[in-house]
């Protein structure tokens, strides 16, 4: 797609320029070691590729509904080997379905943090169940899953420009440990543009003033896209965004 080359260039300037703060992050313990937001509001190319038409296409097939494009997050695994945060097996619980389009900012083998998702859905997940969202660890897999899960875990791996489009409300996935190399990885966020949990939004760490201002030359619909929150009730409005 148009915009691509930019974009994947511009990532691993931001993923490279935040590596020696990811590594100290992680060593003081952090679990989770995103770039920080104002590095990639500094490159617009990275925020404007998610809302490239063609993509908008692809999710809202999906969605069956107008799409809300939640932002961007560059995140840098360290490599080390530690289960933590999102190293941990997990759902994602802004809405009822979600889509995340990963896109590699090097290049990413067996032992450097792949992407991992398992294929099978959890039958208690939605409906008269509810939601549910905790972490879960290989008992609690094997008891909504099967205890043959493991033959459905797909592991995405590939070459620095690798991009994997993945649902990640309904199937479990994770960042699995790196241990030779660190990780990093663009990850673009949609969903629903009245989401489910409204509350749980807005992670990408960009204030609702840079997303205007990102979007402000982009089409009707991608702008549409971005400022998603502009579609809900005044009340739910005042709720600020999530934490990262």
């Amino acid at each position: 797609m148009p915009g691509s080359d930019a974009m994947l260039a511009a990532g691993r300037m931001v993923g490279d320029a935040f590596s020696v703060e990811a590594r100290q992050q992680s060593a003081d313990g952090a679990a989770l070691t995103i770039a920080p937001p104002a590095s990639v509001a500094s490159r617009p190319e990275i925020f404007a590729w998610g809302l490239h038409e063609r993509l908008l296409d692809i999710v809202e097939a999906y969605l069956g509904v107008p799409v809300g494009y939640d932002g961007v997050n560059l995140i840098y695994t360290v490599s080390g080997g530690r289960e933590a945060g999102p190293r941990c097996w997990h759902r994602d619980w802004e809405d009822r379905r979600t889509i995340k389009i990963g896109i590699y900012c090097n290049d990413v083998v067996a032992g450097g943090g792949p992407f991992q998702l398992i294929r099978r859905r959890d039958p208690t997940q939605g409906g008269p169940h509810g939601y549910h969202y905790s972490l879960a660890d290989d008992n609690m897999l094997t008891e909504k899953l099967g205890a043959d899960y493991h033959q459905d875990i797909v592991s995405c791996e590939g070459p620095a420009g690798t991009v994997f489009f993945c649902e990640t409300a309904l199937h479990f996935h994770r960042g699995e440990p790196a241990v030779h190399a660190d990780r990093q990885a663009l990850f673009h966020s949609y969903f629903a543009r009245r989401p489910r949990h409204p509350f749980l939004c807005e992670r990408s760490g960009l204030s609702r003033k840079q997303i205007s201002h990102l979007a402000g030359p982009l089409s009707l619909r991608q702008r549409a896209s971005a400022c998603w929150r502009r579609d809900l009730p005044w009340f739910v409005r005042l709720i600020p965004p999530a934490r990262i």
